[in-house]
């Protein structure tokens, strides 16, 4: 018989240790992005400005916001957010803001996207529908570069959702930074899945700084109970920024591990 190790049918069960997600899939699929179907075209935005920080949540929190698919990072959990601003895509200058928890997809680190935000409503659909980014317009996403720093603000309806203001920024390479892909949940002909997004990066300049995050507006991101306890990192960003075509997808109430598929097979 063939050894097999190494391929996707090396593993064949979960031990019952292992841990994974407990939200409901039912609720997490609320208002989830509909694919009829999934970006095949790379999609680039020169200039952008990006904008990542890390927090610390309550310990062993992060299940509480993951599908039953994925699987918390050990030991403490981790918040990040992340901000975009395109100031030329199809649809216009384009902001947006997102909330999402660490985790693993299968065996590699990944960003859960449990929130999205934009303050253009053009660009709505045409990120749902082919990337699964599960936005939503607000009134302001403002994401701004400075000298000493980046400031990042979400308002909707007069509601402070999200103030943040980086400092002490140090330029670096930006081989160095670490931004993994994204994981989607999105409804499909084949029913609910995992969508993965990854992006490329052309740093033109990228700095490493330290996080301030002076609100957070837990009940307005729709993501009650979670507290953004401790800073951790932060990169500040100018750089040509590609959405690649949808290559990954999984099973939404399964573990990843053993249920991510190529688009073509799904």
């Amino acid at each position: 018989m063939a050894n097999v190790t190494g391929s996707k049918s090396t593993l064949q069960f979960i031990p019952d240790w292992a841990e994974f997600g407990t939200a409901s899939v039912a609720e997490l699929a609320k208002g989830a992005p509909r694919i009829e179907e999934f970006a095949s075209e790379e999609a680039e935005f020169l200039d952008a400005t990006f904008l990542q920080v890390i927090y610390e949540m309550d310990m062993f929190s992060a299940a509480d916001f993951l599908p039953p698919a994925l699987a918390p990072l050990r030991g403490p959990s981790f918040a990040m957010v992340r901000a975009y601003h395109f100031p030329d895509t199809p649809w216009g200058a384009t902001s947006i803001a997102q909330v999402g928890v660490l985790c693993r997809y299968g065996y590699r680190p990944r960003i859960f996207q449990r929130a999205a935000l934009t303050d253009n409503p053009d660009a709505v659909e045409p990120l749902r529908s082919g990337w699964s980014i599960p936005l939503k317009a607000v009134d302001s996403v403002r994401l701004k570069r400075y000298h000493d720093g980046t400031h990042l603000s979400v308002e909707d309806g007069g509601r402070n959702l999200i103030q943040i203001v980086t400092a002490s920024p140090i330029l670096t390479a930006g081989g160095s930074m670490g931004i993994n892909s994204s994981v989607n949940l999105a409804d499909t002909p084949k029913g609910l899945r995992l969508v993965q997004v990854a992006e490329n990066f052309t740093f033109k300049v990228a700095e490493v700084s330290t996080p301030d995050i002076r609100h957070f507006d837990a009940e307005g991101w729709g993501l009650d109970g979670m507290r953004m306890r401790s800073r951790v990192s932060a990169i500040s960003t100018i750089a040509d920024i590609t959405l690649r075509p949808i290559q990954f997808v999984a099973d939404a109430e399964e573990p990843s591990l053993l249920t991510i598929r190529p688009v073509a097979e799904s």
